[in-house]
């Protein structure tokens, strides 16, 4: 598995939408055939030109999706790239915690996978539950995670969630290979 993890990101919510889109003042790279004032959209290191009624855009080969997700997000991207690995191949995820982290309990979820206070489950346990759900095929082949690309951001000023919890989550992939 590919793994990126970071703590130098101040803002994450920040980071998250610099990284989704970013919209590039007309004059600021050079994109043909389109208007010097038109605004562009830049998606990585493509600009992708405004559409305007009556234009077609222009063909994309798409061949794999990845999911991403910040705080509460975060997890939900964490959960759908567990579950369907055969969807989604990688994810990016912002100041969140592994797989099931809350098992379905609010106090867990508050005070344990957002703070510390109480004690959870150790990565190792929640990758032995994912292999688990796997065999009896309530989720995909934790096969497929190895190798997806993972991007995990926390945020050094997140009094949200915790950098343990994230943490948690890095132990979690890497031990999925």
């Amino acid at each position: 598995m590919k793994f990126r993890h970071s703590l130098g990101i101040a803002g994450a919510a920040v980071a998250s939408v610099v990284v989704a889109v970013a919209i590039i003042a007309g004059g600021q790279p050079n994109v043909a055939n389109a208007a010097a004032d038109e605004p562009k959209v830049a998606l990585g290191t493509e600009y992708v030109p405004k559409a305007t009624l009556g234009t077609s855009l222009p063909e994309y080969d798409i061949t794999d999706s990845y999911v991403s997700g910040v705080s509460a997000g975060g997890y939900m991207a964490n959960q759908l790239h567990v579950a369907h690995s055969g969807v989604f191949e990688g994810a990016g995820i912002f100041a969140a915690g592994p797989y099931y982290c809350a098992e379905g309990d609010l106090n867990t979820a508050l005070y344990a996978c957002m703070d510390t206070f109480m004690a959870r489950k150790s990565p190792g346990e929640f990758v032995q539950l994912t292999k688990d759900r796997a065999a009896r095929g309530t989720v995909d082949p934790v096969e497929n995670l190895a190798g997806d690309p993972v991007w995990l951001y926390h945020g050094t000023n997140d009094d949200t969630v915790a950098e343990a919890v994230s943490d948690d989550l890095a132990t979690y992939y890497e031990m999925l290979g």
